[in-house]
């Protein structure tokens, strides 16, 4: 889809372009967002968004994805690290603040030491000036002029003048992320156990964040001691016995006692730890049920 040339989007100075993907089977390069070039040439695209197919950059990946600007009548490339997988959201953000270009790969800045690349030259460049700019419809989808289609889909498309900043992309991406993958849920298998300060934050079309005040959340220790009771004295042979509670877990069990001991495992791998003061630390990890 082509928008007709505007004014507000011969942006020049700096810039965020942001958008939503998911792509399929890749076929060549496919623009995502372009205001391009008036001829298939250097720089071919005033900015866009790119899926990469067929590499001309160092350091480049078929499939990943790339920015581009023109500036003094070359092409300004940065790239992602990350790949996008056929079928899975992915949100897509690129900056330039009138010196740097960046990239963000669902909230994560993937560019920092990556350097500029020029098209043109083959070699690396420091960009220091405004934006190429003309009178080439904006264009989602393709670039506007001669194809080089997008094979998937795009959502949520914005252009900013003027370059968000590292906190505002991940609160960007945090609002939109719950509209695409709708099931998000964290295991507690991921957290260590204990307290975490929470926060929400909104973000409007403008760009403006505004934010929750914060809770605490706390997280149980998932692991019952069912024997001996904790904290007690055991006069006679003593087995250990604990139960946890979800998939995977790593155990100690600790005890002063001076002497030998004789262990049992019922689960695999166990580790047996002492100090210079006769305590031990038994650790297991398991899969499920009782150690």
């Amino acid at each position: 889809n082509n928008t007709e040339n505007s004014a507000s989007l011969n942006i020049t100075e700096q810039i965020t372009i942001s958008a939503w993907i998911k792509v399929g089977t890749n076929n060549a390069f496919e623009r995502i967002v372009a205001k391009s070039h008036t001829s298939n040439a250097q720089p071919f695209s005033m900015y866009a968004l790119t899926r990469v197919g067929g590499t001309y950059h160092p350091t480049e990946l078929d499939g990943q994805i790339r920015m581009e600007l023109g500036q003094g009548g070359t092409q300004h490339i940065v790239h992602t690290t990350s790949i996008p997988q056929e079928g899975e959201w992915v949100h897509i953000v690129g900056t330039y603040n009138g010196t740097n270009m960046s990239l963000y790969y669902n909230g994560v800045l993937e560019t920092a030491g990556q350097g500029i690349w020029d098209s043109d030259s083959s070699s690396y460049v420091t960009m220091d000036g405004p934006i190429d700019s003309n009178n080439m419809p904006f264009a989602v989808g393709s670039d506007g002029l001669s194809g080089n289609y997008f094979n998937g889909s795009i959502d949520d498309v914005i252009i900013y003048n003027r370059a968000l900043t590292q906190n505002e992309i991940s609160a960007m991406y945090s609002a939109g992320v719950i509209q695409y993958d709708n099931n998000i849920t964290y295991p507690v298998e991921v957290l260590p156990y204990g307290e975490y300060n929470v926060t929400s934050y909104a973000q409007d079309w403008a760009g403006n964040v505004n934010e929750t005040e914060s809770r605490i959340i706390n997280l149980a220790f998932p692991v019952t001691l069912n024997s001996p009771d904790n904290n007690t004295i055991v006069s006679s042979p003593v087995t250990f016995n604990c139960l946890a509670n979800i998939s995977t877990v790593n155990v100690s069990l600790w005890d002063n006692l001076s002497g030998s001991w004789i262990i049992r495992e019922t689960k695999n791998p166990i580790n047996i730890y002492s100090d210079a003061n006769n305590n031990f630390s038994i650790s297991s990890q398991t899969t499920s049920g009782t150690v």
